[in-house]
């Protein structure tokens, strides 16, 4: 197939139109509104100079467009399916669809159906003796390819050979009209999209009509400035060493290119890279501006700063301008005054205070609040420090500190909690730290204690009706108290206590002592910290003696 290609510019989008011999078998088929075959480029121009009667493009299909191809990485060009004739031969129209994931292979990744137009259908075929299944049109596109819905069609005489018998028409969709061309530079001879089939074949109503611009290329000419916006002027350039030639912002189309006026400016300067110099000097500039390049520019640069234009860098110490290019300053920043020194408003100031102490300037506090010039410390008698293993609870000889109620008691240096007795019951029963302890110099903290437990399994059948351990803390005095863990004992204990499963002699079940270690929160490391062990239950079974087994509270 041969083919040409014109290229037409516009103001926003080049438009590329590609031009192709028609399909032969096309015309061949009878498709065209004479039905006759196509003679040669000679004789078709003979008859149409001898008398009119014909024209080049009579009859002629144009259904055989470019394939689709890649205009960039990211762009796919998509030609029309149905063209245009002229005496060059068939040409298409296109445009271009941008591809998501990119342009390869001459289709958009990960998205074969742009692009893709389903209107050449398979041909019909006989689906028995009787019926014709016809492929409908337009078809959809799937995965790339295209999926043609069909319908059968009953032939009266018979299916024979893809038609019905007697009928040529059935089955046929005439949706390939010849091409449009010009039948002068003025007229555009124009065939019907949708056409009519007789005798199995196909014809399209025309008429011929005016082209106000011209007809070129099988269609109509358009207003060439139509859509041009000349808003983009050549780059003014130096016309002489002290004249600069500027153009217009805006221009006007003539015959689609856009003209823009011009005008010539003296420069008492000089002109240089297609602008007037501003300045020789700093001297013609002003206060506050310096020249630069010949252009006066702001001082707002630690070279250049403020009215004066002074050079902070050659001061001592070496400073910098400010954020507003008014004036020099020392810092910014802490960074910028360097080791134990801090940016004090725009000025470095030593770090010998117990805001900021020391060469890494900290702020003093907890165990040690106060700055001596050099490092924090603590005077004498004075600091709150952080206990490092405070013993809170172990009940050999006494309380402790500690009050409890209901099952809680003393016994043998342990705290024991449990029942000889079993009932069904909503109970909480609370096991309290009454003084409080001093974790405001703490950056972090916790609770370390010993526990266990031994249960009775006849009254405590499943996990649902057994009783559950809290720890808590309160930062506030034991006004609130939070729980210190999500999940409470026994699940805490071990894997065998989560579910109660058997274990122990005889009808006990022995859990061993086992020790636990709880991080406590931020709110829980002022100077009024409490704690409590809760051992609540709701409609379950009270555990038998002993019970909860706790000793060794230590905060760390």
């Amino acid at each position: 197939m041969c083919r040409w290609l014109l290229v037409r510019l516009a103001a926003m989008l080049p438009v590329v139109l590609s031009w192709g011999c028609a399909r032969g078998e096309s015309v061949e088929q009878g498709r065209g509104d004479s039905g006759s075959d196509a003679s040669t480029d000679g004789e078709q121009k003979e008859a149409s100079e001898s008398d009119g009667s014909s024209h080049v493009c009579d009859g002629v299909v144009c259904d055989d467009p470019p394939k689709n191809t890649c205009a960039d990485a990211q762009h796919l060009t998509v030609y029309d399916t149905i063209g245009v004739c002229d005496e060059a031969g068939c040409h298409y129209a296109f445009h271009v669809e941008e591809c998501l994931r990119g342009c390869q292979n001459d289709g958009c990744v990960g998205e074969p159906c742009v692009g893709v137009k389903c209107d050449k259908p398979p041909d019909n075929e006989c689906a028995d003796e009787h019926h014709l299944t016809v492929f409908e049109v337009p078809g959809r596109c799937e995965e790339g390819q295209c999926i043609y819905d069909k319908h059968e069609q009953y032939c009266a005489n018979g299916c024979e050979g893809g038609g019905c018998q007697g009928d040529p028409c059935a089955g046929v969709s005439c949706l390939t009209p010849p091409a449009n061309y010009c039948t002068d530079a003025d007229h555009l001879e124009a065939f019907d999209g949708v056409g009519t089939c007789e005798g199995g074949v196909c014809g399209y109503g025309h008429h011929n009509e005016y082209c106000e611009h011209g007809c070129s290329a099988g269609a109509c000419k358009g207003d060439p400035c139509a859509g041009v916006s000349c808003l983009t002027p050549p780059s003014n350039y130096c016309l002489t060493q002290d004249t600069l030639r500027r153009f217009s912002d805006s221009g006007q189309c003539s015959n689609g290119s856009c003209v823009y006026a011009s005008t010539d400016i003296h420069c008492p300067f000089g002109c240089s890279q297609g602008a007037c110099r501003e300045c020789l000097g700093s001297t013609d500039c002003g206060a506050g501006r310096w020249c630069h390049d010949g252009n006066c520019e702001p001082c707002h640069t630690d070279q250049h700063c403020g009215a004066s234009c002074v050079d902070c860098t050659t001061q001592i110490p070496a400073k910098k301008c400010d954020a507003v290019g008014s004036s020099c300053i020392e810092c910014v920043s802490d960074a910028d005054c360097g080791s134990g020194k801090w940016c004090d408003n725009h000025v470095c100031a030593v770090c010998n205070t117990a805001a900021h102490c020391g060469s890494q300037c900290v702020a003093c506090s907890g165990a040690t609040p106060e700055c001596d010039g050099s490092a924090c410390y603590c005077p004498s008698g004075t600091c709150v420090t952080c206990p490092t293993s405070a013993l809170i609870g172990a009940w050999d000889s006494g309380d402790d500190g500690w009050s409890w109620d209901g099952l809680w008691r003393r016994d043998k240096g342990y705290l024991l909690a449990g029942s000889t007795t079993k009932y069904s019951s909503n109970y909480t029963q609370n096991l309290t730290f009454g003084s409080d302890v001093d974790l405001s110099a703490c950056g972090s903290a916790s609770l370390s204690f010993m526990i266990r437990l031994d249960d009775d399994p006849n009254f405590s059948p499943s996990s649902d009706k057994s009783e559950r351990l809290y720890v808590q803390c309160s930062g506030d005095g034991g006004n609130q108290w939070q729980n210190l863990l999500p999940d409470s004992w026994p699940s805490k204990q071990s894997a065998c206590a989560t579910s109660y499963c058997s274990g122990g002699n005889g009808s006990s079940r022995s859990f061993p002592w086992t020790s636990q270690r709880v991080t406590l929160p931020s709110s829980c490391r002022t100077a009024t910290v409490r704690f409590r062990f809760q051992a609540k239950g709701a409609n379950v079974w009270r555990l038998m003696d002993p019970g909860w087994w706790l000793d060794s509270v230590v905060v760390n």
